[in-house]
């Protein structure tokens, strides 16, 4: 047997060993949890009330790395889908949308296996299935599926360098909802890729005015004064940002000056060497978690598209982040806060799991260009 089949056999049986114990876990036989969150904040607003405060339904957590209530930590852009979701008894309304989750997972699936049919692989299609990520979401009543598809979406289109403008809407759509993620046009803009850009936070742009003149400016500033009571649990272990990694690590204060650094050395870096949209995409959907205050492990779904793109050319960093992504995401809550070194290795498992596809992007340097071999900025050719 060689190396490479070797490999491939205990990929796979690694997949099958996880894979269960993930879909066991996403079977909607838990509770709403953080489900529960998301409606009684849309409850909250469709009675006028404050969406971002505690209420009977709020979910509770108790864990050895924090025990408190999970808010829904959405901004007001996100309000509408959970006032829509209220309408409907709680039961329902949370198998609404587990099967919408579900159906929008599969769809995720189909969309990269088929754009990459040229170089599929039962690996990588049972890698997408296995993804922790995917299931995790399923488990707490998450939002990031229809989220994670509008990104692979956008990534598809401009791989092909087509439709560039819709890319951009659907970067600005995720961009509203999940505001880490400017990172992404800024990142393009910078790299001379105007057009998808300027689309992209013209939506984002769009869409907060409309849930201001919806729900007014007071729901934002209601918004703002959760995310600074959010600090604690920053050091939560699938909590995969650089912030929470030195949150972990004892020095919480080098967090937002060094994430800040990271992006201005990636925009500057961006704006010299003038990367392809598809390169910049990469950085820019690994920045986007790696420099946010918090970047679940349910995160890690957008970045599938990226562990697709680079299959066949992973490397040790592709395969040491592919096999971390298909772990059950409570086995890394299980680890514990007590000792040092398992908060920084196990604990500190999506850090190092993203950090792992940023190196794994930087050495692979010449399989980002579009699929047309287009000029790379707009300069050259309109449409970027």
């Amino acid at each position: 047997m060689s190396v490479r089949h070797l490999r491939i056999f205990i990929e796979l049986v690694f997949y099958c060993f996880c894979l269960p114990f993930s879909v066991v876990w996403g079977l909607p036989i838990w509770g709403a949890l953080d489900f529960g969150s998301f409606y009684a904040s849309g409850a909250a607003a469709a009675e006028g009330l404050n969406p971002y405060g505690v209420y009977d339904l709020t979910f509770r957590v108790r864990t050895e790395w924090f025990t408190g209530v999970n808010n829904n930590l959405n901004p007001p852009t996100a309000l509408p889908l959970f006032e829509l979701l209220s309408t409907f008894p709680i039961a329902t309304a949370f198998m609404i949308w587990w099967w919408i989750s579900l159906s929008f997972a599969i769809a995720l699936i189909i969309l990269l296996c088929r754009q990459y049919s040229d170089r599929i692989e039962s690996t990588m299609v049972l890698w997408l299935v296995a993804l922790a990520a995917l299931w995790d979401t399923l488990h707490l009543g998450q939002i990031y599926m229809p989220l994670a598809l509008a990104s692979a979406t956008a990534w598809v289109l401009i791989r092909r360098n087509q439709n560039l403008v819709v890319a951009g809407i659907l970067i600005g759509f995720i961009a509203a909802i999940k505001p880490n993620f400017l990172v992404w046009p800024v990142l393009l803009f910078c790299a001379g890729h105007y057009r998808i850009a300027l689309s992209s936070l013209a939506t984002t742009f769009l869409l907060v005015l409309v849930s201001i003149s919806v729900y007014g400016v007071e729901t934002y500033v209601q918004w703002f004064e959760l995310l600074a009571s959010e600090e604690s649990r920053a050091a939560f272990p699938t909590n995969g940002s650089l912030g929470g990694f030195l949150v972990r690590l004892g020095i919480p204060e080098a967090g937002t000056p060094l994430s800040a650094f990271l992006l201005v050395l990636t925009a500057y870096i961006a704006f010299v060497k003038r990367p392809s949209k598809l390169k910049i995409s990469a950085y820019a959907l690994i920045m986007s978690l790696l420099a946010s205050p918090i970047a679940w492990g349910q995160y890690a779904l957008f970045l599938a598209p990226i562990m697709v793109h680079a299959w066949q050319r992973r490397e040790i960093y592709g395969l040491i982040a592919g096999l971390g992504m298909v772990i059950p995401l409570e086995v890394f809550v299980w680890t514990s806060p007590d000792h040092t070194i398992s908060m920084l290795t196990l604990g500190s498992s999506y850090f190092w799991i993203f950090l792992s596809l940023l190196m794994l992007v930087y050495r692979t340097n010449d399989l980002w260009g579009e699929a047309s071999g287009t000029p790379k900025t707009d300069k050259a050719v309109a449409g970027g």
